[in-house]
């Protein structure tokens, strides 16, 4: 009984020992890419048969109509760059909490459309002209966003490879979206009706919209394999993904212009879109970063570089001298 005491005691002074050893602050830098899985797109509404209805409808391309109908952008703002950091605090070799702030680029997301261009005839009734919209319209995202995690590892002290894996929540703290675009008018030029209320179109029209959301929860993850370069020095290479849905709070006209001339003040209160739509931010990508591991082992070793070369030095076997000649 007491020989087991023994052993359980000893068991339990190498295993704090080791946790001791394995707890420690640590801080990540990282950058990569994502891609969509898929998720509908919002474009504002191009339909001169209802001239004065703004509202952020799903980006469609109307020349391709497979199955009859227009087909529809599928795609996300989660799509393209982003850069972040985390710091956390590993409690032991096993689990770790932290907390990151990343900064996406989403990339840009576009397509054509071609619209019957109709207008009042003599009468008042509207009907379709021998003119088109030809539109291309632009649709990208900026955000920032907080991530609060748990990771799972398995990194023993003698591992020069270890896998984690990390599961937190995606916390959007500023996002802006933008809508641009350009329109010019086919077989038809631009007169007083056109460029007037409520159509505000010239032969070349362009007009911006910005969108900002309410504040939304999402749940991310990332599964990756980490790289000990030294004690304190990890590289770490990982697959991740989000899933994540905005409401839109606003979106409203910032900009547009018929021939080079600004035509925005003469909207009045029509500068604001009230119809706005939910907005995919999901997406799965890869990262690749640099992490730095402290403890108070690292920071009472003075020179861990130094410390290596010496052993290094040691360990090398010294040249034979060669014997001096007796003397007689």
């Amino acid at each position: 009984m007491c020989c087991c005491k023994k052993i359980i005691v000893t068991l339990l002074v190498a295993l704090s020992c080791f946790a001791v050893h394995s707890q420690g602050f640590t801080f990540k830098w990282s950058g990569g890419y994502a891609w969509q899985p898929g998720g509908t797109i919002s474009a504002p509404l191009i339909n001169t048969q209802t001239p004065a209805l703004d509202q952020l409808v799903p980006m469609v391309y109307s020349g391709d109509t497979t199955g009859g109908k227009p087909k529809v952008v599928h795609n996300s703002y989660g799509q393209g760059f982003n850069i972040g950091v985390r710091l956390g605090y590993q409690i032991n070799p096993y689990i770790g909490i932290d907390i990151g702030v990343s900064y996406a680029s989403s990339a840009t997301i576009s397509c054509n459309q071609l619209h019957t261009l109709y207008l009042p005839d003599s009468t008042g009734i509207v009907k379709p002209t021998n003119g088109y919209v030809n539109a291309n319209l632009a649709t990208q995202s900026q955000s920032v966003t907080l991530s609060p995690a748990v990771t799972l590892s398995y990194a023993k002290p003698k591992f020069k490879f270890y896998p984690y894996l990390r599961i937190g929540l995606s916390l959007p703290v500023w996002t802006q979206i933008q809508h641009t675009t350009s329109m010019n008018l086919i077989g038809f030029s631009a007169d007083s009706v056109t460029r007037s209320s409520p159509y505000f179109i010239g032969n070349q029209t362009n007009d911006t919209i910005k969108t900002t959301t309410k504040f939304s929860v999402g749940v991310t993850g990332a599964i990756g394999v980490v790289y000990r370069v030294h004690s304190f020095l990890q590289l770490f290479a990982e697959v991740n993904a989000q899933f994540l849905n905005l409401n839109a709070k606003a979106a409203n006209y910032t900009g547009l212009s018929a021939d080079g001339v600004s035509v925005l003040s003469s909207r009045g209160n029509r500068n604001t879109i009230n119809a706005v739509p939910t907005l995919p931010f999901s997406y799965i990508g890869f990262n690749i970063g640099v992490q730095l591991f402290l403890n108070n082992k690292i920071f009472t070793d003075r020179d861990k570089f130094e410390e290596t070369r010496k052993h290094k030095a040691k360990a090398k076997p010294k040249p034979a001298e060669s014997e001096s000649p007796k003397q007689k």
